[in-house]
C-alpha cells in the first residue's frame, strides 16, 4: 500500500520521487494523527480541543457539559443526536451506557438515540414513543433488567 501510495505521489509529482515522505513519517507530521498513538488514552474533543481524561466518567461528564452548553433552547431531537460531543459519547460505546442511564435517572433528557445506537435495543412501548417520562422509565427498567442498575 506505501509503495502504491508512492508510486502514485511519483508519477503526479516528480520532484517528490527524489525526497519522498515515508508513510510513517507522514503520519508523524499530522497532528491530527497524534491521537493514533496511543490506544490506552481516553481522548475527547471539547471546545475544538483533544484532551485526555483519567477516567471515562470525567470524559463523559465533560461531553455532557458541553452537549449541553452548545444546544440551543429549542433544538430538535435529531439536532441533539447530531451534536459532536452527543456523536463523541456514542463513540464511547457500551461504557457510556452506565453514565447514560445514570444521567437518565437524574434528569430525563435526549439519551434515548443514543442508548438505542450503543446497545441495538429499543425497550420503550409503541404506547410510550415520544412522552420522555415514559421512555426514560422504560430505559431504566432496561438497564436493570440488564445488568446496568
Amino acid at each position: 500500500m506505501a509503495k502504491q501510495l508512492y508510486e502514485h505521489m511519483a508519477v503526479g509529482d516528480r520532484s517528490q520521487a527524489a525526497s519522498p515522505v515515508g508513510l510513517p513519517q507522514a503520519i508523524e507530521s499530522n497532528p491530527c494523527a497524534s491521537s493514533l498513538r496511543s490506544p490506552h488514552e481516553i481522548r475527547a474533543i471539547i471546545e475544538s480541543e483533544s484532551r485526555i481524561f483519567a477516567t471515562d466518567e470525567e470524559k463523559f461528564q465533560a461531553l455532557v457539559e458541553e452537549w449541553k452548553s452548545n444546544r440551543g433552547p429549542q433544538s430538535s431531537a435529531s439536532d441533539l443526536s447530531m451534536a459532536f460531543a452527543y456523536q463523541q459519547i456514542v463513540g464511547m460505546g457500551g461504557a457510556a451506557v452506565p453514565l447514560i442511564l445514570a444521567e437518565l435517572e437524574e434528569r430525563v433528557d435526549h439519551w434515548f438515540w443514543a442508548l438505542s445506537a450503543i446497545t441495538g435495543a429499543d425497550p420503550v412501548p409503541e404506547s410510550g414513543q415520544g412522552i420522555m417520562k415514559e421512555m426514560a422509565d422504560a430505559w431504566l427498567q432496561w438497564g436493570v433488567k440488564n445488568g446496568y442498575r
